[in-house]
């Protein structure tokens, strides 16, 4: 079953706040798809691992009713504090019982979740639940690399990243986290169509401030703290990121860095 390790407030108030949301050319890859044997109108999106609704809006607008699973009540309360669309609802269910009719959905979504679930009974739960036609989307990005124009730059913040993720949290990650960083290695959708799409890239343009909280929503950074509540580790590495980076005088606030990712789409369609 479903692994619950974003339950802490602070910890999905970070996540809320910083985790990255995605672009707009991954949903129409996703709608494209599913419209070649599903038309439009459609009804029913349900988004698997919600989280706090970072992936579960971007195609809300072209459905009827949008529910958003997660086995997090915390994470689940979060979403529907935050929630505006009229049409979006969340609940609290695992990945592999999902409190739905047979044949009743379009499309299930699962953005940065499925290395938690428990894959073979997810898939066989979206069969169940999937209209004839209907499909299953995956995404997955890969670590975060910190983009630079200069070479010399772009290589220091290679490696204050390495140190950071690798030797400082290596021992706090879950052994899980190995199928996010190599994109999701031999997943395959057991669907009669299944499509996997490596040409997509997450490139965000963030604050050095919005950087620290995204690595503060990190499940490892969050153990880390269990035993180091000072939190020194971060302190360092964000005075290194500003050495590399910042121009005199400025803050992490208006010190901007370029965010880059590689995304995976796994696209599958019942028959």
């Amino acid at each position: 079953m479903s692994y619950r390790l974003f339950e802490g407030i602070t910890h999905v108030d970070h996540y809320v706040k910083f985790r990255p949301t995605y672009p707009a050319e991954l949903f129409h890859k996703i709608t494209s798809f599913l419209s070649e044997k599903v038309p439009p109108p459609h009804q029913l999106l349900v988004d698997v691992g919600c989280g706090s609704g970072q992936g579960t809006y971007g195609l809300s607008s072209q459905f009827e009713h949008v529910i958003g699973f997660d086995v997090s009540p915390a994470q689940v309360e979060a979403a529907a504090k935050a929630n505006t669309a009229p049409n979006v609802e969340f609940k609290v269910s695992p990945a592999e019982i999902l409190p739905l009719e047979d044949q009743s959905v379009d499309l299930i979504t699962c953005s940065q979740a499925v290395h938690w679930f428990d894959f073979h009974a997810f898939c066989e739960e979206c069969r169940r639940v999937l209209k004839p036609g209907g499909c299953l989307a995956i995404t997955n990005y890969g670590n975060p690399r910190l983009d630079h124009k200069n070479e010399d730059v772009r290589n220091k913040l290679d490696d204050y990243f390495d140190e950071l993720y690798n030797k400082e949290l290596g021992s706090y990650w879950n052994p899980r986290r190995k199928l996010v960083e190599n994109n999701l290695p031999g997943f395959e959708i057991p669907f009669p169509d299944f499509v996997r799409d490596d040409s997509l890239e997450l490139r965000l343009q963030w604050s050095v401030s919005h950087l620290i909280g995204y690595i503060q929503s990190w499940s490892a950074y969050t153990k880390y703290l269990e035993n180091n509540p000072s939190g020194k580790i971060l302190e360092e590495y964000h005075k290194k990121v500003m050495s590399a980076v910042a121009s005199p005088g400025s803050s992490s606030d208006d010190t901007m860095v370029e965010v880059v990712a590689r995304l995976t789409l796994l696209l599958g369609r019942v028959s």
